[in-house]
């Protein structure tokens, strides 16, 4: 997919105005500019994401779930190898993914069956 490959480009450039900015001693004309540059990298690319790149995805909505899943429990046991403690919120997150996952639902899901009840 294409728009993959230019979205994974728009967040390296991101990542690197971000660095400069961090990095930057003073808040001078350059300093603006790159600001600027980077809420225009950033509207540009949220847009792309909602107009081409979710509708694409839209109906993959289990797969992606269950990606999340993985993706969490992988983060959670890179973590634990490193002797790395997660983030409160994101041990209630995996905590959740591994609930539901045995349920056989998201959280996401879940939630979405009772705002669909009420």
């Amino acid at each position: 997919m294409e728009l993959v490959e230019e979205a994974q480009v728009e967040h390296a450039s991101a990542k690197d105005l971000i660095a400069q900015l961090e990095a930057a001693d003073e808040i001078d004309e350059a300093y603006d500019a790159k600001v600027k540059v980077l809420g225009e990298y950033i509207r540009h690319h949220i847009k792309e994401e909602e107009e081409e790149i979710f509708p694409e995805v839209r109906d993959m909505r289990e797969e992606l779930d269950e990606l999340g899943q993985q993706m969490h429990a992988r983060k959670a046991d890179l973590m634990s190898e490193l002797g790395l403690e997660a983030e409160p919120e994101e041990k209630e997150k995996a905590d959740e993914h591994t609930q539901a996952a045995g349920r056989g639902k998201s959280s996401r899901g879940q939630q979405s069956a009772i705002r669909g009840s009420r």
